[in-house]
């Protein structure tokens, strides 16, 4: 994935450490309210899944976005 990488945001909270937010997971992060959603502070870097290729998922402390690359489509989920 290599779009939205020039608008990166890496928020730092002392319970998660410092992690790269960009491209449609920062669209997606911004419109819920940044750290103040549901989502709260990143937990882990954004990562292709594991078998499904053009997706891509990135944790955050209450739920996870996920970017199809394929379509487009960007979601977020509740844990």
């Amino acid at each position: 994935m290599t779009d939205g990488r020039e608008q990166t945001q890496k928020p730092d909270s002392p319970q998660t450490g410092a992690h790269s937010v960009y491209g449609p997971f920062r669209e997606r992060w911004k419109s819920l309210g940044w750290e103040k959603s549901y989502l709260g502070y990143p937990i882990s870097e954004v990562g292709n899944l594991v078998g499904q290729d053009g997706v891509f998922g990135q944790d955050f402390q209450g739920g996870r976005i996920l970017y199809n690359e394929n379509d487009g489509t960007v979601n977020d989920y509740k844990r």
